[in-house]
Parts: structure tokens; sequence; C-alpha cells
């Protein structure tokens, strides 16, 4: 069985990440957030290492989610039960502990790298793509462009300042995916517990960059 099937099925027909903060996964507005993105077409998340169980009972409940855990920054974070679980795991720059743990069996990895010999390691060692963080600050375009030139096979994942403005520039170089947080999770419509105002603020992202993805 192909363990990376299920993430890149749902990539090929989404090409969002959503990232969910730890103030997300332990509020008290957990559910009717996870009941919004879901109604409004997002299939893919990805939560901390350690949560409520409550949300981890709800990932695990009938595919209606393809889940990873991350970023991971410490060895013990890797013992979480909820990597087992998971479709996917996050690692964030790199650690002496990660060659030991990704030589073992393991759900796919998103490797953490922001320069070429970063994002190099990652593949060496069998990342199944590399997350770009943070692409906010610095000519992100120009390095994807010059990196996808030299490496073609290598599969990125902006990360850390992905927005309405740049994230079809991004999918137009050819990215797996983008991973968002407070672009799409708009932090004052989710403290006002705008569900509706929010539902219609995440379908304009999906439609923003249907040509790259089918909405559900």
């Amino acid at each position: 069985m192909d363990i990376t099937r299920p993430l890149v099925q749902t990539l090929q027909i989404q090409r969002l990440i959503v990232n969910l903060h730890t103030s997300h996964v332990w509020s008290d507005f957990l559910t009717p957030l996870l009941d919004t993105l879901h109604e409004a077409g997002i299939r893919c998340l990805q939560v901390p290492p350690h949560g409520p169980d409550a949300l981890l009972e709800r990932l695990r409940q009938g595919g209606a989610w393809v889940w990873g855990v991350g970023p991971v920054t410490t060895p013990e974070q890797l013992e979480s039960p909820w990597v087992s679980d998971a479709h996917f795991v996050t690692l964030a720059y790199a650690h002496p502990a990660w060659a030991d743990w990704m030589a073992q069996e393991h759900p796919p990895v998103l490797w953490t790298g922001a320069t070429v010999s970063e994002c190099a390691e990652g593949i060496r060692l069998g990342a199944i793509a590399v997350r770009l963080f943070p692409v906010s600050g610095w000519d992100a375009v120009r390095w994807i462009t010059q990196v996808h030139k030299h490496f073609p096979g290598w599969s990125l994942i902006p990360a850390g300042g992905v927005n309405f403005t740049n994230a079809r520039r991004f999918l137009e170089l050819g990215v797996l995916a983008l991973e968002v947080d407070d672009a799409l999770l708009e932090p004052h419509l989710i403290q006002e517990r705008n569900w509706s105002a929010l539902h219609y603020h995440v379908r304009e992202w999906l439609r923003h960059i249907q040509s790259f993805q089918t909405i559900a």
C-alpha cells in the first residue's frame, strides 16, 4: 500500500494545507471552525503534535480529512500518538534526530527548509516534499524559479507568508501545494464567531486558485 496516496491524491484535487494553530485546537470554537472549513470545501489540515482527544477522534472518523502533524520541532513530539495516525508529518528545521527517525517506518514527511542545501537534505532522507518556510520577506518566487530549473523533480510547498495575492503566482510556478494559516483563517472573523463570513472567505480562496484544483 502506498502510504503517500491519500495526501498526494488530496493535493492533486485541492492545493491547500490549512495550518491550525494551538490557539485553534484548544479553543471553544474548534467544532464550528472545523464544520465551516469542511462545508466550504477544505480537505487537508495540519495540526499541532498535541491537542484535545475530541479533535483526534474527529480526524480519525469517516475519512473526511487528510491531515498531518506539525511543525514538529523536537524528537519527543514524534512520540505523540497523533503522529502514528497522521497522513503526514511536517518536520521543522533540521534536527540531528530526524535522520534516525526517517530511517524507520514513518508517515510521509514534509521537510522544512529555506536553502538549497536544507532542501536537498530532506529529499535525500526521503521527504516527499519540502516546506519552504518562510516565503515572506524575500524573493521566494525567484528562488523557486531557479530551483525548479536545476532540480525539476523537487516538490515544494510555500509556507509562512502565503496570501491571497501571491498564492496563484506560487501555483503557476508548479509548487505541489500551499500551506496557509491566518491569511485564510481570518482571525477577526473567528473572534467574532462569524462563520458565514469565514465560509464565504474560504470559498473565495478556493475560487481564486480554482484553475489549479477541483473545488469540492
